[in-house]
Order: C-alpha cells, then sequence, then structure tokens
C-alpha cells in the first residue's frame, strides 16, 4: 500500500497495534502517526468498496475486512483477529473486540458491544437441493438488525434473521436463533429471555408484596367514602373538583363503590338507576348522557353512530354501573341488534387497521358489548359468529395482533386496539385468544418501550393496555410467565406507592397530574390484575374490579 509506505519513510514504522485487545483506548490514546496510518488503511478500503467511515473511526490493521459494502460511525473501534464487512454498517460509538465476526447483511445501532469470539453472521447456506454438496449450493441472506445499546456477550452467536431489540443484553455462550426483545435479557442454548432490564426479576418471597397488597386495599377501602363526597358536587359526581360533569364519573364512582362496599353519597340505589337509565337514547339504545359531551344524530346506520365515539363508550360505562346496582340498561342498543352480517364485515374490513388500531379495536369492543347487553337482558341473542370468525381470519399469527405496527409509535397502536377488542370480545364472551403465545411477545415489546414506560411517563390507559393483555393470555398459556410476573410486581409497586391520601390517583404518572375517579377506578383495577397475576389474591372478591374493568367471562 503506497500510502502506508511514504508514511512509514516519513515517519517511521508505527508502533505495534497497541489497540489489537482494546480497541476503545485508540479514540483518547492514538497518537498523530497512528491516525494517519488508521486513515491510510480507509482510503485504501475505500478504494476497493463501498466504505464510509465517520470521525475518530479505528480498524486494526490485524482486521479481517470485505470491503464490499461497509459503513462504519464515529467513534466506532474494531480490535484484531476481527472479521468484518461484506454488507455491514454500524452506528457510532460501537466496539467489536479482538476475535469477534460481524459479517453478511447486519445492520448495528449505536453503542454497541460485541465481545471477543462473538459471531453475527448475516447470511447461511441453502440446504434444499439434496443433488447437491451444501458448498455448492447459494447462499441466502435475511439480515441481523442490532438496536442501540446493545451488549452481546463472548461467544455469542446471532445467526441470521435474527432481530435484537434496543437496550438488550446477550450472556456470553448464548445462541440466538430468533428475535430478542428490547430491554431484556437473553442467554442459552438456544438463547431465551430470562430476565428483562427495566422490570427486573419477580420476587420470590412474596410476603412483603402479599402485605402491601393488603395495606394497599385497606387503605383504598377506608377512604374511597371521602373521594367519592369529593367527587359529589351539586347533585352530581365530576372526575376531579372544578371539572365539568360528565357522565361517565358516574359510572367511575359506582364502581369503586361496588368494589369497596361504600355506599353512594347522595342518592338511593333506586334513584342511581332511575338516573343512569335516562341517559340512554330510546330510539338507538347509545348513551349519549345529558352534558352535551356528544352529539347523537337520529338518522343512519349503525356503523356511523358508533363512529360518535364517546356515546359509543357510554353504553359500557352506564351498562355496567347499572349492572353493579343490579340493574340494566332500560332498551336495547338497537343499532347493534339490527346489524346485518353484511355490514358489519365491510365495516370491519374498512376500519384503519395498519394506522388506528386503537380506534378499530374500540368500535368492536362497544359492538361486542352492546350485543352483550343485548342478549342478557333483553332476550336479543344475535348471532356472533361472524365477528369470531371475522377476527380469526385478519389476527396476524406472527404478533397475535389485529394491525401493524405504526413506524412513529411502534407496538403502541397494536398493543392499545388488542386490549379494547378482546375486552370486548374474547373476554367478556369467553373467546380464546388465537395465538397468546405471539401475543406475548408482542406486548412485553411494547412494555419495554421507554417512549411509554419510563418512569412518570406512563398513563392508567397504557398500563391497563399491557397488564389486561398478559393477564388474559395467562389463561391459555405460561409462556414467559416469570417476566409478565415481573412487570406485574413492578406496575402492583408503582401503583400503591402513588395512592394519595383522600385523594385517590391521577390519570398520569406525573407526581404533579390532579387526583380524579377515572384515575382512581383505573389505577385499582390495575393492582388487582397486577396482584391476580403474582397470585396473591386470597379471598375470591378481594377489591375486585366490577363493571367495565371485570375480570369474569360473564356471558357465554
Amino acid at each position: 500500500m503506497k500510502i502506508l509506505q511514504w508514511l512509514q519513510r516519513k515517519f517511521g514504522e508505527p508502533a505495534p497495534d497497541r489497540f489489537a485487545r482494546e480497541p476503545w483506548r485508540y479514540h483518547r490514546e492514538a497518537t498523530e502517526l497512528e491516525r494517519q496510518a488508521q486513515a491510510a488503511r480507509e482510503a485504501a478500503w475505500r478504494a476497493q468498496g463501498d466504505c464510509r467511515f465517520s470521525e475518530d473511526v479505528y480498524v486494526s490493521p490485524g482486521a479481517t475486512v470485505n470491503p464490499r459494502h461497509l459503513v462504519v460511525g464515529a467513534r466506532t473501534a474494531v480490535g484484531s483477529e476481527t472479521q468484518i464487512g461484506i454488507d455491514l454498517e454500524m452506528g457510532a460509538d460501537c466496539t467489536v473486540n479482538a476475535g469477534a465476526v460481524v459479517r453478511g447483511k447486519v445492520r448495528i445501532g449505536d453503542g454497541v458491544r460485541i465481545a471477543t469470539g462473538a459471531q453475527v453472521v448475516g447470511f447461511n447456506h441453502c440446504t434444499e437441493d439434496l443433488s447437491k454438496p451444501i458448498y455448492q449450493q447459494p447462499l441466502v441472506s435475511r439480515g441481523i438488525f442490532i438496536g442501540d445499546d446493545v451488549w452481546i456477550g463472548a461467544n455469542a452467536v446471532i445467526v441470521d434473521g435474527v432481530t435484537i431489540g434496543s437496550h438488550a443484553i446477550i450472556g456470553a455462550g448464548a445462541i440466538v436463533t430468533r428475535d430478542i426483545p428490547p430491554w431484556t435479557l437473553a442467554a442459552g442454548n438456544p438463547a431465551r429471555v430470562i430476565s428483562s432490564r427495566m422490570y427486573g426479576r419477580p420476587d420470590k418471597n412474596r410476603q412483603e408484596t402479599v402485605e402491601a397488597w393488603h395495606r394497599f386495599g385497606d387503605k383504598v377501602a377506608a377512604e374511597i367514602p371521602g373521594i367519592l363526597e369529593r367527587s359529589f358536587i351539586d347533585n352530581s359526581f365530576v372526575d376531579f373538583p372544578g371539572d365539568a360533569a360528565k357522565t361517565r364519573p358516574w359510572a367511575d364512582a359506582i364502581e369503586l363503590a361496588t368494589m369497596t362496599g361504600t355506599p353512594m353519597p347522595g342518592y338511593s340505589r333506586e334513584q342511581l338507576i332511575n338516573i343512569l337509565q335516562g341517559f340512554q337514547d330510546p330510539d338507538t339504545g347509545l348513551v349519549p348522557g345529558p352534558y352535551s359531551e356528544d352529539q347523537l344524530s337520529r338518522g343512519g346506520a349503525f356503523v356511523e353512530k358508533m363512529e360518535c365515539r364517546h356515546s359509543a363508550y357510554m353504553v359500557m360505562a352506564v351498562g355496567y354501573a347499572l349492572e353493579c346496582l343490579g340493574s340494566s340498561l332500560k332498551y336495547p342498543v338497537k343499532v347493534a341488534h339490527d346489524l346485518t352480517s353484511a355490514d358489519l364485515i365491510s365495516h370491519l374490513d374498512t376500519l384503519p387497521w395498519h394506522k388506528h388500531t386503537w380506534s378499530s379495536g374500540a368500535w368492536i369492543d362497544h359492538f361486542a358489548s352492546a350485543c352483550y347487553f343485548n342478549a342478557r337482558y333483553h332476550s336479543l341473542h344475535r348471532d356472533m359468529d361472524d365477528l369470531k370468525s371475522w377476527l380469526r381470519q385478519n389476527v396476524d399469527p406472527g404478533s397475535g395482533m389485529w394491525g401493524t405496527p405504526h413506524q412513529a409509535e411502534d407496538w403502541s397502536q397494536p398493543v392499545n386496539g388488542f386490549y379494547r377488542l378482546t375486552r370486548g370480545a374474547h373476554a367478556q364472551w369467553g373467546w380464546e385468544l388465537p395465538f397468546p403465545r405471539q401475543a406475548i411477545d408482542t406486548v412485553l415489546a411494547h412494555a419495554h418501550d421507554q417512549r411509554y414506560f419510563a418512569e412518570g411517563q406512563a398513563t392508567a390507559c397504557m398500563v391497563l393496555d399491557i397488564i389486561h393483555p398478559l393477564w388474559l393470555c395467562l389463561k391459555q398459556t405460561d409462556h414467559r410467565r416469570p417476566e409478565i410476573e415481573a412487570v406485574a410486581q413492578y406496575w402492583l409497586n408503582d401503583t400503591i406507592s402513588r395512592w394519595r391520601s383522600g385523594e385517590g390517583m391521577s390519570f398520569e404518572c406525573r407526581p404533579e397530574a390532579v387526583p380524579r375517579l377515572q384515575g382512581t377506578e383505573m389505577w385499582v383495577s390495575i393492582a388487582w390484575y397486577c396482584a391476580d397475576i403474582l397470585g396473591i389474591v386470597s379471598v375470591k372478591d378481594e377489591y375486585k374490579p366490577k363493571g367495565v374493568h371485570r375480570p369474569e367471562t360473564v356471558f357465554l
């Protein structure tokens, strides 16, 4: 290499490769001569292939480099006796230690550490043609994708086609043959997730958790009367003092009272039933409420009316609240019962599953719940096989979800939509989930997304959207139960810690957020689901959610 020869004549022979076994030292210790030698190597590789190097890159002269396509981010360092290249892109601040192999189609994020002897090989031999020896058959490359801040331990092997989520750790000697979710630690042969970096492992000694759960339940039962009085203003229930009157706080108050055995302030049971039944529109059966929260037209088809989401949701909120009072909606939800199978399937096909899975799942929740109320209380038994069949045919067997991850939000929409859909359909009607193991994998992957579940970031909806699906999936499989229990224990402890004496809980996890009935009802329900996952609910009806978040399959 002429450039290297020129450097040697001008500056003398460079020192032996001081960074062969400790490549990370290059950035702070390299001399000018060593940096010039690195620049010469980069120039030579660029002349041979499609190579791009950012600033302060180090690739040991003892490395074997295939420069067909090589992109190396800033401050990334590669030790000696390594093999890299063919179709490799690495982000900034990565380290490939001595003896590691990173070849084939491989995409690596920022801050990734690959330990000594690890093998990341993004290609494989075809073996289908039995008439030829393997070495004569073509190679196939699906690619390996590694997120940010990943540590791959010594002598680990990552096979072609695997994705490793950001912030994951791969244990030494692991053989990774399938995707590893973010924020998890995987080990073994074949590698499996053994713990969560975010949530840790469940405490094997449950006594402290059991005691904390009981103290929390006792505190909730003791303070709910005062919390209900706090939100009972001008003969109506509000979400929190100073908020406008709405329909939902009536339902939240009744559910909290029923859950804890607390008398409702202001009204007798009979008066409450009359008030709630009066919220319902007799022509459609929907519940727009008396507070101008939603405008409900008199004409049009059911699918159009159900786009008035508040009215549709209040069918559930008011209907379940009336159940808590031992009553029911006064009128059937006629627009649901009258919907033909052809119109139902047509509408399901046109829902925005790929971009707005939450609202799509919510529509099914509304419809299935309306049909439940009709059947149980008004003897209008609609055949639900059309909905059940459509759900079976349209679920993604790879993720267990309906809908696909949105680029900006990843799994947030599908997981949130999964909760709403399965709450109203599968949990309520007693249907089995089609792919519970895959659903668990997807929900756990979403549960580790720091954009939604970092400290102080989550809301009651976000947490319920992961806890209820995990609880429901465990009814069919024990797949990854220890991780699920770790998530449940984390959110149980977190919920207990945020109770505000005499006020309840805010909807958000932010300390400054205002406590309100909705947040209190949702978080107390979440705590029960977490405790039930952990197996520490010792009494059958111990602080069990009532109403919209009840756990029972109440109609088959």
